[in-house]
């Protein structure tokens, strides 16, 4: 039988390794085996790319694991989503469930599922990248807030094959948003309340005021009153004194 094998293959015991991919094929003669042909390729860009691609990938591996990255795979041509164990454990699966896009739509929450469709079918029609942020169900009547991205790939044909993505878990950074709305929104009612207040307080000061005034325009007037009044009769008094001095 024909037999196909790599080997890996040195000038001298310090030189640098190569790569050979070995194809051996059997020559017959009469139903006699009387030989071998051996066909040798070079395969060390192969390999050595194979390799890179193996720790790129095992260097994004760790750094999603440390960063509590998700990743996902959705096959498009059998609706099938594979994941990282990171991944599932956001999402609250285990580690056999099985799951498609339909399934992943009925673990979020509903308000959530129309828009992340919206992104989801944007991102298809359009293959531009995808995002979205939305609420996913656990056990126990829990939610959990996703924020996802990723990005459509197609095939040599143009068409769509596989749409792969991450998933981060921002629960604690919406929880903290959500609780700085609550303040922001209770000291913009606190802040309108001080307003009716002070407003309140300001016009009865301007009543005040006017009140005042009006008082003391009116002591004013009594007073001018009074001294007139009291003026003049002492002017009279004063004239018929001299009038009497006069005559005597």
């Amino acid at each position: 039988k024909t037999q196909a094998l790599e080997i890996r293959v040195s000038a001298n015991a310090s030189g640098p390794e190569r790569y050979m991919s070995v194809s051996i094929y059997p020559v017959e003669h009469e139903g006699t085996i009387t030989g071998a042909s051996v066909l040798l390729a070079e395969i060390s860009d192969r390999r050595k790319t194979e390799c890179d691609v193996r720790h790129e990938t095992e260097r994004l591996m760790l750094a999603c694991e440390a960063a509590n990255i998700g990743l996902w795979y959705w096959n498009l041509r059998n609706d099938h989503i594979e994941s990282t164990s990171e991944c599932r454990e956001i999402l609250g699966l285990s580690a056999t469930d099985t799951f498609n896009y339909d399934d992943f739509l009925n673990r979020l929450h509903p308000d959530d599922r129309e828009a992340t469709a919206q992104a989801v079918e944007a991102a298809l029609s359009g293959r531009t990248d995808y995002h979205a942020t939305y609420r996913i169900f656990l056990a126990e009547n829990r939610m959990r807030w996703i924020d996802a991205r990723g990005r459509v790939f197609v095939d040599a044909n143009g068409e769509a094959s596989c749409f792969m993505g991450a998933v981060v878990d921002v629960t604690d950074l919406k929880e903290k948003e959500v609780n700085l709305q609550a303040k922001s929104e209770a000291l913009l009612t606190l802040n309108d309340n001080l307003t009716e207040v002070v407003d309140a307080r300001t016009a009865k000061l301007q009543l005040l005021s006017q009140s005042l005034i009006e008082l003391a325009e009116k002591e004013k007037a009594e007073l001018a009153r009074e001294l007139h009044d009291e003026l003049g009769a002492n002017l009279t008094v004063a004239h018929m004194e001299v009038v009497a001095d006069r005559k005597s």
